[in-house]
């Protein structure tokens, strides 16, 4: 298996607009090379003739029926309000009220 690269881990961060710290690009090449030897482990295993259990792929879909691929939708009476928020930590006017997740400059 070839490893990955600090540059390699950076690039991948860069894609996912993930800000990685100097010091933390080691740690992630590790992580990163141990995923990724695991995935090579599980390309060994042997699956000709194994029934996939599920695959949304078209040619696998002709081994279930109607009644498995689907279901009826069936209308029902909603909680009120009242009954969803009783549980919540925080609400304020019929809303959950939650901490501020994005900061403003």
């Amino acid at each position: 298996m070839k490893e990955l690269s600090t540059e390699n881990v950076k690039h991948v961060a860069n894609l996912a607009r993930l800000e990685i710290k100097q010091e933390e690009e080691q740690s992630f090449v590790q992580h990163m090379n141990k995923v990724l030897s695991y995935v090579e482990l599980l390309m060994e295993v042997k699956t000709e003739g194994v029934t996939p259990f599920f695959s949304p792929a078209k040619e696998h879909l002709e081994m279930y029926s109607d009644e498995q691929m689907t279901h009826p939708d069936v209308t029902r009476e909603s909680l009120g309000a009242e009954a969803i928020l009783s549980n919540a930590p925080s609400k304020h006017q019929n809303q959950f009220s939650v901490e501020a997740v994005i900061e403003e400059n």
